[in-house]
């Protein structure tokens, strides 16, 4: 979104004062998983008779990979493993709270009928 709103706006970023941004590599293979899930996704409206907003041909390349992600992030997580870093990463962080999420999930779980 950042790379985007960049482009579009030369005054800087969204946040003033604070850039947003990520590891290269990181974006690099992020982006790269959604342009292989786009393709899926062009395909698929294809198929069923919907518009796919990326064949608009004035969107400029930051538009495109700000959609294609977005496609990524509400796709279904077998569809792709973006979030499995993300995931990772929180768990490594913050294990004594995922584990007390956990045990509260599953005692509330265990409450139903």
């Amino acid at each position: 979104m950042e790379e985007a709103w960049v482009a579009s706006h030369k005054s800087g970023s969204i946040i003033p004062g604070k850039p947003v941004t990520m590891d290269p590599k990181e974006r690099k293979a992020l982006d790269a998983e959604a342009k292989k899930r786009a393709k899926k996704v062009k395909k698929l409206s294809k198929k069923e008779g919907l518009s796919f907003i990326q064949s608009f041909a004035s969107m400029t390349p930051e538009v495109k990979k700000l959609l294609n992600g977005v496609d990524l992030y509400i796709s279904h997580p077998d569809d792709g493993s973006w979030w499995r870093p993300v995931m990772e990463k929180y768990i490594n962080a913050h294990p004594e709270q995922v584990l007390a999420d956990i045990e509260k999930r599953n005692k509330t779980r265990s409450k139903r009928k």
